[in-house]
């Protein structure tokens, strides 16, 4: 029997929440922002494993358990820094192999990962640089000396995601048109924009996998809009076609299936990550534009209606999970018997 520790943290504000009622108006109870599921479809014959969760007063805590694996999902380095930090000093003082170790996690940045990602054949990651700056006139000419100017995209960092805490700034806009965001501070991400509308006009994010050493098609979302969230939102306005779209975000799964791309591979050993989800876009050559990289994304997230992964594909991803878990655990205990 394998025994999993997994790592989770409340956000920097320490914010829990607190359902007071289920569907069914009987039950109460705590919510975790992002708590991954992953371990929940492991063969429970194999594996067993426990959630601690970190946040709050930086006491002591005592475990009851000697885990042979630490699955940290501690994946938001903007929103939980300060509890990435302290599983970050006790990592340092244990003698356990990690899931997507604490210390790597930063390295999924915005403005770092573009300097990882540098010079990778097959993969484009547009320019980013983090300002905190005093006003929007402050912002603009600050990223111009950094080499970005509009098109651009200004996202604020660490805040909810459920916000809508990003704008386009277009070539022919005004400055005013960031007055939008709270110049007191806080830091913003200023990202180059890249138009990767297809030839039909529409945007088409896809989502891949990398678990372990290999990598899974995520899926598809297609939408008349730049920034693409989730089959609801893409979706809107292309009723008249959305029977063919549907069957290509489906196709997608097929067709990449197998299908491995060294420059995930090679972003993979630069990040030091185990597992994470990329957004990008594949273009026509089939050169990948990078957009982010998520550490807390999985495949049971409802960004796609029910019914897109058939349980084969499930499986398939369940088994990786598993796989790249007894590989981690391998690696280690070779390092130690060496």
């Amino acid at each position: 029997m394998i025994t999993i520790l997994q790592l989770t943290a409340l956000n920097d504000r320490d914010e829990i929440l607190l359902i007071t009622t289920s569907d069914d108006g009987t039950k109460r109870f705590l919510h975790v922002d992002r708590v991954s599921p992953l371990l929940e479809p492991l063969d429970p014959q194999s594996f067993r494993h426990k959630k601690l969760l970190y946040g709050g007063l930086n006491n002591t805590i005592d475990i009851n358990i000697k885990p042979h694996v630490i699955f940290n999902s501690i994946g938001d380095p903007d929103r939980c820094s300060k509890m990435l930090q302290r599983v970050t000093n006790i990592a340092e003082k244990n003698n356990f192999p990690y899931i997507n170790h604490p210390a790597m996690v930063p390295n999924v940045k915005a403005e770092r990962l573009y300097a990882l990602s540098e010079g990778i054949e097959g993969l484009k990651t547009p320019k980013c640089v983090r300002l905190r700056p005093d006003s929007a006139s402050s912002l603009v000419d600050t990223a111009a000396e950094h080499g970005i100017t509009p098109p651009y995209i200004v996202k604020e960092v660490g805040c909810d995601p459920d916000r809508k805490n990003s704008y386009l700034m277009e070539e022919d806009a005004e400055t005013t048109a960031l007055d939008r965001f709270a110049f007191d501070g806080r830091a913003y991400d200023v990202i180059k924009y890249h138009d990767y509308r297809s030839k039909d006009g529409l945007y088409r994010k896809q989502r891949f996998f990398v678990i372990g050493e290999t990598i899974y098609p995520g899926h598809l979302i297609i939408s008349e809009k730049w920034k693409v969230v989730n089959d609801d939102e893409a979706h809107l306005g292309l009723e008249k076609q959305l029977k063919k779209l549907k069957k290509e975000e489906k196709h997608f799964l097929k067709r990449y299936q197998t299908r491995q791309f060294p420059a995930l591979l090679e972003l993979k050993q630069r990040l030091g990550l185990d597992f994470f989800a990329v957004d990008c876009h594949l273009t026509d050559d089939e050169q990948l534009l990078l957009f982010s990289v998520d550490c807390e994304a999985h495949y049971f997230e409802r960004l796609k209606e029910d019914g897109y992964y058939n349980d084969k594909q499930i499986h398939t991803y369940n088994r990786a999970v598993e796989t790249m878990i007894m590989t981690k655990l391998q690696q280690w205990r070779d390092s130690k018997s060496v």
